[in-house]
């Protein structure tokens, strides 16, 4: 199972100290435990994540957790995104649709609720099938599942005992 994560959860998501950890705990023990990975891509995306997250988007890539979308695409299709909405004033995430799309990633965690809208939208996601699903609380556990294994991620990255102990120690330091 592949996610997106936005950045306005990803210290949730990762950081065990975050008060709202808990509503995410899911996702990370997904991510580190299981056969989880982390989708990212695109340049909006990526400058969004500084410092200690790029450093933890390496840990995680140095151990197969990640699938890295090809930023030109994703940057290509942000620009077709915002001519599709350019008089929606409310909508900051024209990246997170089109990584979505160039993806084909099933899920997204995410607090921003502004989302929904345009992850709904039959101009992005014309088919119910291949619109993403939304992870806000533990609630939405049941999303992290085979079934929303998203084609671009490798169905069998779950760590060896080794790995995921080395993984957690660093994660942890």
């Amino acid at each position: 199972m592949c996610i997106v994560v936005d950045t306005n959860t990803f210290s949730c998501v990762f950081n065990q100290k975050n008060k709202e950890h808990f509503k995410y705990s899911p996702v990370y023990d997904w991510i580190i435990n299981k056969e989880g990975s982390l989708v990212y891509g695109g340049s909006t995306l990526i400058s969004e994540f500084r410092g200690n997250k790029l450093n933890l988007i390496k840990l995680l890539s140095d151990k197969n957790k990640t699938v890295r979308i090809d930023s030109k695409l994703v940057d290509k299709k942000e620009e077709q995104v915002k001519m599709i909405v350019d008089d929606d004033e409310d909508f900051d995430d024209p990246h997170i649709i089109a990584l979505l799309q160039v993806s084909k990633c099933k899920l997204i965690c995410t607090h921003d609720k502004r989302l929904d809208s345009f992850i709904k939208d039959q101009r992005f996601f014309k088919k119910r099938t291949i619109q993403p699903r939304i992870y806000r609380n533990k609630k939405n556990e049941h999303l992290l599942c085979r079934q929303n294994i998203g084609t671009c991620c490798d169905q069998n990255n779950k760590l060896n005992k080794n790995e995921l102990d080395e993984l957690v120690k660093l994660l942890n330091q």
